[in-house]
């Protein structure tokens, strides 16, 4: 498939959750990045919009998926449960789900209109 060309518009994310990224984007197989995070840590709204789903998906797990603005998605897997309900407005920062005590990784994902695109270039550099 050819490469996601550079979106029309821009948003500007924070880092979802503390922890190490240990799967990089890299489609088919990884639409976003894989985060190794700390048990029972809190995942964060990358930016500010609205819960669109909250709810069990095969191969995500528990996930929220937070919409940004017409053409901005967020999503956030593997949540052992989530901390806002669907059609709630998300602060960016604001806490919307927790990991698991078990050993777990948060999937992220950005989406623009509907094509997934590599979060590491829309996320801050780490220190």
């Amino acid at each position: 498939s050819p490469p996601a060309r550079a979106p029309a518009t821009s948003i500007r994310l924070q880092w979802p959750a503390e922890g190490r990224v240990t799967a990089g984007y890299g489609p088919p197989a990884s639409k976003g990045l894989s985060i190794d995070t700390p048990p029972g840590s809190a995942v964060r709204a990358a930016a500010a919009g609205k819960a669109i789903h909250v709810g069990n998906l095969r191969g995500y797990g528990m996930l929220v998926i937070i919409k940004h603005d017409d053409n901005w998605l967020t999503v956030y897997g593997n949540l052992d449960k989530p901390s806002v309900s669907e059609g709630a407005q998300v602060s960016g920062g604001q806490e919307v789900g927790r990991m698991g005590q078990s050993d777990s990784e948060l999937h992220f994902e950005v989406r623009n209109n509907g094509k997934p695109v590599d979060p590491a270039g829309l996320l801050p550099a780490r220190g």
